[in-house]
């Protein structure tokens, strides 16, 4: 089965690039294909319902079949269009009536549920969802006729509001009488098993966010230093990538567990430059040692905002319940990582003669 999901233009493309990701990290016989194609809603009609901006079923519909259209897509591949516009109906998610297999999601992250887990985290859930209304409905009319009007956290719910989509995430499940007709309808084993992997990573995912503070285990960050990316393991699967300059300002912290007061960085220039060339195989020295004596001398107005760019990517990436263990922080003290190095995993090293503290 193939999925062709796209994007309307006011979707960030970093969480599109993450939500296909998630996808295709789980094998199986449904193909979830990415798009470059993007859509844009500035010319269609604008309504508006509690200030903001909606659209008529109509006009998403439309945008699907010209996309079908701009890309030859045929009749049997499935189309899914994520907009960060609400139809004047407020759903969710829908499909179109008429066996089109044409299917929109609301991606706009508004929805208090959204900022108490992940934007993403529904809009995977959902798309792990849609192989089953094409493969054992006929059209979408039939899932809506056989979908729960009270919540069974079951993901033919209904779901009237974004509380029955948290049941549905947290549940990650099929009832059993939705199960006997899907299995008699057709759909096989194996794509089952790959609705059900897709679904059960994001509860996890979604569970690891909520318990963390009360389980109080950070999740193990892989330090990637030939590719300056980071990787929480437990909460993104997707590389934060930083540049030479905040990578090498982010291994400097990481190399002194104690933490390093500003005023004292001028002891440590050999050790910040030496890391710096390596990370910066293509600059010019003398380019490399104005960048690290501006660091020195500047911190206010050219260090703190490098350490801030770091700490925004971590923050987007697990979240501002757990971040602090990641993030280089101050405060008038020494900066520090405060994460127990335990939890630190550095591959394809390239400072690995550099002095590294111990606690």
């Amino acid at each position: 089965m193939l999925i062709r999901v796209y994007r309307t233009s006011e979707v960030s493309n970093s969480i599109y690039r993450e939500i296909m990701h998630h996808l295709r990290g789980v094998a199986g016989p449904i193909q979830y294909a990415s798009s470059y194609y993007t859509e844009d809603w500035n010319k269609a009609p604008a309504k508006f319902r509690d200030g903001v901006r909606c659209l008529s079923a109509g006009q998403v519909w439309e945008k699907c079949r010209s996309y079908r259209q701009a890309n030859n897509v045929s009749d049997d591949v499935t189309v899914v269009l994520l907009t960060e516009y609400p139809t004047d109906e407020n759903w969710f998610s829908a499909g179109e009536s008429g066996g089109t297999r044409n299917f929109f999601i609301n991606a706009s992250g508004r929805d208090a549920l959204y900022e108490a887990s992940d934007p993403k985290y529904p809009v995977i859930h959902e798309l792990a969802c849609i192989p089953l209304a094409v493969a054992g409905y006929p059209d979408y009319a039939g899932v809506l006729k056989a979908s729960h009007d009270m919540p069974a956290g079951c993901c033919l719910d209904h779901c009237k509001s974004m509380g029955d989509i948290d049941l549905k995430m947290r549940t990650a499940d099929i009832c059993q009488t939705c199960q006997a007709y899907l299995v008699a309808a057709g759909v096989t084993p194996a794509l089952l098993r790959q609705v059900f992997a897709v679904m059960e990573d994001v509860r996890s995912r979604l569970l690891f966010r909520e318990r963390f503070e009360m389980l109080a285990e950070p999740s193990e960050m892989v330090v990637n230093e030939q590719r300056m990316t980071l990787m929480f393991t437990s909460v993104k699967p997707v590389p934060v990538k930083l540049t030479p300059q905040e990578m090498t300002v982010y291994l400097f912290f990481l190399n002194h567990p104690g933490g390093v007061y500003f005023i004292r960085l001028a002891d440590y220039r050999a050790e910040l430059l030496k890391m710096y060339m390596r990370l910066s195989d293509k600059a010019e020295l003398d380019t490399l040692q104005k960048s690290v004596d501006n660091m020195i001398a500047n911190t206010r107005k050219i260090l703190n905002p490098v350490i801030t760019k770091i700490n925004n990517k971590i923050t987007k990436a697990v979240g501002d319940r757990i971040d602090k263990y990641y993030q280089v922080i101050g405060g008038g003290k020494k900066h520090r990582i405060a994460i127990d190095r335990k939890y630190v995993k550095r591959v394809n090293l390239v400072t690995a003669d550099l002095r590294i503290e111990s606690y």
